[in-house]
């Protein structure tokens, strides 16, 4: 079925497919929409996706199709205060990957604000993240869990580097037993330098502490008084 033209003043149109409502409210794939536009593809018990945001465009990296959002602006101007792109990274048949890229506006100019990477990376601040999350600036976290898949695993590690190529830092690692070890980086080298157990013991040099504070070394314990 063809219009040539717009639909105005209308009581009901309905069709297999599509229904206009005197409200204003379109549907598809219902004859009930409860909002402006209601698309509905139903399958129980499975994810279905009824619309879809295309750009068909001559397959190229760096290829995008997105969604925006406008509001008015004070002066009744249309502006968007974000947006959200779907980014082609890899255009191989058969090999083919994308990114995601949630945009905002700040001070007039929309900028990248998170990106999601075909590799699962999540980037704040940066559209390069080179670990499962990276944030350039500032972060404030309440809480932190370090996280193991066995009891004899050593992973689960909160570090801080300076930065993310290369070569130095610091970070305390889930050890074994419920123990915290303090440990240095240094070209691409973890070396344990003090070890919490769970006691309460301390050690310096040991990873088995026997007393509140353990020290094993050759220069155990150098202490000068000015």
């Amino acid at each position: 079925v063809g219009i040539g033209g717009n639909i105005t003043d209308v009581t009901n149109l309905t069709g297999a497919s599509l229904v206009v409502l005197s409200t204003g409210n379109v549907g598809i794939g219902t004859t009930a929409p409860s909002t402006t536009l209601t698309v509905n593809n139903p399958s129980s018990g499975a994810t279905t996706f009824p619309i879809a945001v295309a750009n068909f465009g001559t397959g190229a990296v760096s290829t995008a199709a997105g969604l925006t959002f406008h509001v008015f602006d004070a002066l009744g101007q249309v502006t968007s205060p974000g947006d959200i792109q779907g980014i082609v990274t890899t255009i191989t048949d058969g090999s083919e990957a994308g990114d995601l890229l949630f945009r905002t506006r700040s001070a007039g100019t929309l900028g990248d604000s998170v990106i999601i990477k075909s590799n699962g990376n999540v980037g704040i601040g940066t559209t390069a993240p080179g670990v499962k999350l990276e944030v350039n600036g500032a972060l404030i976290v309440d809480d932190i869990i370090f996280a193991r898949a066995a009891v004899s695993d050593t992973v689960g590690t909160l570090g801080l580097r300076w930065d993310n190529v290369a070569n130095y830092g610091i970070g305390f690692r889930n050890a074994i037993n419920g123990d915290l070890a303090l440990d240095t980086y240094n070209n691409d080298t973890w070396r344990e330098m003090v070890r919490f157990r769970q006691s309460g013991n301390v050690g310096i040099g040991t990873t088995g502490p026997l007393a509140r504070l353990g020290i094993v070394g050759a220069d155990a314990l150098n202490t000068s008084f000015a």
